[in-house]
């Protein structure tokens, strides 16, 4: 594993820690985490057309 993965996975384990810390939980992680999919697939596709 490369330090640019490995700094990857550390971001995203903290960001759901913190999910996790605000939300009392684990059940809105998952719903949080398919919305940030979503979003990451539309800014792909509006970058794409810019070509």
């Amino acid at each position: 594993m490369n330090a640019d993965c490995s700094a990857g996975m550390n971001a995203i384990q903290q960001l759901a820690g913190a999910i996790v810390l605000a939300t009392g939980g684990y059940t809105a992680l998952f719903p949080i985490a398919v919305v940030a999919v979503l979003l990451g697939a539309v800014f792909i596709m509006l970058i794409r057309k810019v070509e």
